[in-house]
Formats: structure tokens, sequence, C-alpha cells
């Protein structure tokens, strides 16, 4: 599936600079419409993935990740974009059974989010066995919160620059579903929170 649908993309897209170079298009048109491809393309691949965890009855290649190990990696990513927005609360640290992949993804979405929907101060806090996202961003509207964990589920925008697909909760709520993590989201048009709970490993004989 994504072959059939991204090939033709980006045969497009060369058919497109092609064009630009024989008819000497104006560089920001063909700026603007390789934007629009790219951005379609983003989409794509983003739908994929939450299709494929969706679609997974049991997870596999589980390890036993501290919660703080993914945060060096990820960091590096958020104050290159977002300065220094993000406060990251460490205070406490636990494990957590999971693909790599999916934990990581999880709390990136979750920030990045954050980040984007808001202009505020957000804050990543560790505590007993869950992590809280809380930002100062304008709310999520009741609609979408009844409907989280579904594609394309994302409310009217208030800024131009905001270009989400609504596709990042759907892969949170995806993936804490299929670790039976528990999910738990406060919005009021002062900010949301985001609370996952994960499960005490030294519990579990």
């Amino acid at each position: 599936m994504a072959h059939e649908l991204k090939t033709p993309l980006t045969i497009l897209n060369r058919e497109i600079e092609d064009l630009a170079v024989k008819h000497k298009f104006d560089s920001k048109e063909s700026a603007e419409v390789n934007v629009s491809l790219n951005r379609i393309s983003n989409t794509i691949t983003n739908f994929l993935n939450w299709a494929d965890v969706a679609s997974t009855g049991t997870p596999t290649n589980l390890h036993v990740y501290r919660i703080q190990s993914v945060l060096p990696e990820l960091s590096l990513g958020w104050r290159k974009l977002f300065n220094d927005r993000l406060i990251i609360e460490t205070d406490v640290d636990f494990q957590v059974m999971s693909n790599p992949f999916h934990l990581s993804q999880l709390i990136d979405n979750l920030v990045v989010n954050a980040l984007k929907y808001s202009s505020g101060t957000v804050r990543l806090s560790f505590k007993t066995q869950m992590i809280s996202i809380a930002d100062e961003g304008h709310g999520i509207p009741q609609d979408v919160l009844d409907r989280v964990g579904s594609p394309f589920n994302k409310g009217p925008s208030t800024s131009t620059n905001e270009t989400g697909s609504g596709l990042g909760l759907a892969w949170v709520k995806t993936i804490a579903d299929l670790y039976s993590w528990k999910m738990r989201i406060e919005s009021t048009p002062a900010g949301t929170k985001v609370e996952i709970y994960f499960p005490d490993l030294s519990q579990i004989s």
C-alpha cells in the first residue's frame, strides 16, 4: 500500500520539477506545490504508521527500558525546534516494557503536539508510573475528545500555521491501548494535560 500510494506522488513531484525548469515557473510557485505534495506524503506515512499499529494484535520486539532513557535523543529535536519552551521535570524514573519505537513515538507525539499547538510553556513531568504533558494552549474541542483514537480527528484551526492531520492523538491512543496503558486527558480553554499511566513491572510476576 505504501508503494502504491507514495510512488505516484514521487513521480508527480519529479514531473513538476521538470515542468518548472522547462516552462520557467516562478520558484515561489514551485515551492508552494512541493510543500503541498510533501504534506500529502507525510499524511500518508503517518496514516500507514497508525494503521500498522492499529492492526497489531500483540506488540513485538519488547524490551524493558528506563522511562528517562528515551529523553536524550528526543530532547535534541525538541530544543532545536522549540528553543526553551519545554520544561522537563525528571524527579522520578521507572521501568516500561515496550517496543522502543512505540514508547519514543508516543512521548514525542504528545510533546510536539503540545508545543506546536500552544504558544506558552509546555511541561513534561515524570511521576510514579506515569508521565504528564501539560500546555497552555486553547484546549481541545469536546467533539474531538469524544472521538480520540479515530484518524483525521481534529478541531478547527486557530492559526494559519496549524497544519496537523489529526493523526497524532489517534497514534498515541492506539499505542496506549495496544499495551493497556491508561490515557487521561484534561482540557480547558486555558490548556491541556495528557497523562499516560504505566503498569508497575515490579508487581508483575
